[in-house]
């Protein structure tokens, strides 16, 4: 208990950026500052992009984990991930 996403804390990290974006859409600063450390550190621990999922995505991969709607509806994970694809690393 008490860790970032169940079933999944041992092989993952977990990135947040405050809010409810089943409220309020993503400023696009942040929309950019989460892709830009997603982007790095998926190039510095060799993670496929297929393999960045939401929170409330884990479930469907850790049936024992909590259902969630993080981070919210107005948050597009496919597009997040397309976001990823040649992202520089700076």
């Amino acid at each position: 208990g008490g860790a970032h996403a169940q079933g999944s804390n041992a092989e993952s990290f977990g990135l947040c950026l405050g809010g409810d974006y089943s409220k309020d859409w993503t400023p696009m600063e942040g929309w950019d500052l989460l892709a830009d450390l997603a982007a790095l550190l998926c190039a510095a621990f060799d993670v496929p992009v297929e393999q960045v999922i939401g929170h409330r995505e884990v479930k469907a991969l850790h049936p024992e984990a909590t259902v969630t709607a993080c981070p919210g509806d107005r948050w597009d994970m496919d597009a997040f991930r397309r976001a990823l694809v040649g992202r520089p690393i700076t």
